[in-house]
């Protein structure tokens, strides 16, 4: 949603996408379940407005269910205006790692924002997602 919408019960959208959301003072961009299959697969993909964001930006793994001992993991590039701020490793069968990693962001004003996942394992077709949530301070 464009920064400034008015919303009223008729035009707020809970939905998934790459792209991010406002609602008053707070912000939002949920990605779904994305397929990964390859590398370098957008799961969120958006520029921000005039405020500054402080919040969390989430990354959630899957193992592959049908064959979990083949060791699968996700791997996910946080990128600011193209450059990587953060890599972030999810779930393996192999290691004791989380599925969903947290980090906690504060994106500048007008900043172009990508959130990518990587999947080392191209056959065992991984959904994975990640989600931004924060404030919007002006």
């Amino acid at each position: 949603m464009p920064e400034g919408v008015g919303y009223s019960g008729s035009n707020v959208v809970a939905g998934a996408g790459l792209e991010l959301n406002y609602v008053g003072d707070y912000c939002y961009a949920y990605s779904g379940a994305v397929q990964v299959a390859s590398t370098n697969v957008a799961q969120l993909d958006f520029q921000t407005g005039k405020g500054i964001i402080q919040g969390h930006i989430s990354c959630m793994g899957s193992v592959d269910d049908s064959n979990p001992a083949l060791g699968s993991s996700t791997a996910f590039t946080i990128s600011f205006n193209g450059v990587i701020v953060f890599k972030v490793k999810c779930d393996t069968e192999n290691e004791d790692m989380p599925s969903v990693q947290t980090i906690p962001v504060v994106i500048p004003p007008y900043t172009g924002v990508t959130v990518e996942a990587d999947n080392n394992n191209a056959d065992a077709g991984l959904r994975t997602g990640a989600s931004l949530t924060g404030r919007v301070i002006k």
